[in-house]
């Protein structure tokens, strides 16, 4: 029987020879996964480091030339970033980057990790000076310090990366984004997913992203995040796509001013003002949307062609003004709160708001209320709708059924009706109503609009 250490050196030795004869039999990989796993050695007490496994795949002769094709490379490992900027010297022409941060260290661990690291790194750079890099930051970010040196790496030495996905919690972003600067005139897509944005840097950086076509924050958090943005200048007039979801970044005002600069080209827009569920666990379901953000939309977003919106109490009345002024919205996702579920003037109100551009209407619920809601959205609806999504924990039964074949029969537009799995129990009486009047799917909680992620640890092509 083999003991864990033996186990794990022969797993790491087989890998090592697959990945050699992947690269030396492959002429082009276009696109790479790389993700390091955070193992830990039981025996040693220490996490595994596979900074040696890595150069010993990239030392075979037709590396350079196999690598130099990729285009998108996602890499998930230890915080450091030490073995994705080993392939700085193969790769050049990445168009799109996906960095995914590992967790499973505390916070006091990855500064500890970090800072080794960091020194580790260092004495590689000091051995390989020709690998270093001198750039001239006026020529990208027009900062104050002209002579200032940055240590080449794998983003500061792409030729023009267009998209960068960051997910995780690394602490030392600001040094990150110092190389992402270097990106900025290619850059169009940018996603911070659950990331810890403390430095001014990173504000700066964002803000001089002016070619920016999708702009996402999702699960970040820094509370003085947005405080820092306010005196800068968010002028994102190519704006296509922007997606604030469960952040905790402070103030929001900086919002208004993005939708402002982009009302002539943002098309997309996912607004969720939920807590951060990491910073603020307790208070995660207590809702934080601003009456004036909501009004700010119907007043600069009037070209949005997609809507996604938390409702609550304290903004109905904001909310209504909005809809009346979105004359070219053709998707609405409403997600509302448990209050608003049993509210019938809301409902009512809101339909008769719904502009005559709407074809697509989804509607979530965290209740169970959805043959009442049917009542008073289908019954009240004046538009043609030709695609119903019904989310939540919400049941639609027979009942709820009744109203949207009414509303069928009345206008004849509905193509595709979507309920959540939950009714599967139901299929057979639901489709006896439907009787192949339109097209009817039972889906999980994102809707039919949103493509489920394919995770895996290697994918090359």
């Amino acid at each position: 029987m083999f003991n864990y250490k033996y186990g794990i050196n022969t797993k790491r030795l087989f890998t090592i020879e697959l990945f050699k004869l992947i690269i030396s039999s492959t002429p082009v990989i276009k696109h790479l996964i790389l993700d390091i796993q955070h193992i830990q050695d039981v025996i040693n007490g220490e996490f595994i480091n596979f900074h040696n496994d890595i150069k010993s795949i990239l030392s075979i002769s037709n590396s350079k030339f196999c690598l130099s094709q990729i285009k998108k490379l996602e890499y998930g490992g230890i915080d450091d970033l030490e073995n994705m900027n080993l392939l700085k010297n193969y790769c050049k022409e990445i168009k799109s980057l996906e960095i995914n941060f590992c967790n499973r260290m505390t916070k006091s661990d990855i500064k500890t990790t970090a800072t080794s690291s960091s020194s580790t790194y260092s004495n590689l750079i000091n051995v390989n000076n020709d690998d270093n890099k001198f750039i001239n930051n006026n020529n990208n970010n027009n900062n104050k310090s002209n002579n200032q040196i940055i240590i080449e790496d794998l983003i500061n030495s792409q030729l023009g990366l267009k998209k960068i996905i960051l997910r995780g919690r690394y602490e030392n972003l600001g040094k990150l984004f110092s190389s992402i600067g270097t990106q900025i005139q290619s850059l169009t897509f940018l996603e911070l997913f659950e990331c810890y944005l403390n430095d001014k840097i990173i504000t700066k950086i964002i803000s001089k992203c002016l070619n920016l076509e999708i702009l996402k924050f999702i699960e970040c958090y820094g509370n003085t995040f947005f405080d820092k943005v306010i005196s800068l200048n968010l002028n994102f007039k190519k704006l296509l796509r922007f997606e604030f979801k469960r952040n905790n970044l402070g103030s929001t005002d900086p919002l208004i001013s993005i939708f402002k600069n982009s009302c002539e080209s943002l098309k997309e827009l996912i607004i969720n003002q939920n807590v951060n569920r990491i910073v603020d666990s307790h208070s995660r379901h207590r809702a934080r949307v601003d009456p004036i953000l909501v009004k700010s939309i119907g007043l600069f977003c009037q070209n949005l062609f997609y809507l996604e919106i938390f409702i609550t109490q304290n903004v109905i009345i904001q909310w209504y003004d909005t809809l009346k002024l979105l004359n070219n919205l053709k998707k609405l996702f409403i997600t509302a709160i448990k209050d608003l579920s049993t509210n019938e003037e809301f409902w009512i109100n809101t339909t008769i708001n719904l502009p005559p551009s709407l074809s697509d209407l989804t509607i979530l619920i965290g209740y169970d209320n959805f043959n009442n809601i049917l009542s008073w959205v289908m019954g009240n609806c004046k538009i043609n709708l030709e695609i119903l999504q019904l989310l939540g924990s919400g049941l639609v039964d027979s009942k709820g059924i009744e109203h949207i074949v009414d509303y069928y029969y009345k206008f004849g537009s509905l193509k595709q009706l979507a309920l959540n799995k939950y009714s599967y129990t139901l299929k057979r009486e639901i489709l006896l109503y439907v009787q192949d009047l339109f097209k009817v799917s039972f889906i999980g909680p994102i809707g039919i609009s949103v493509e489920d992620r394919k995770h895996s640890s290697l994918n090359i092509c």
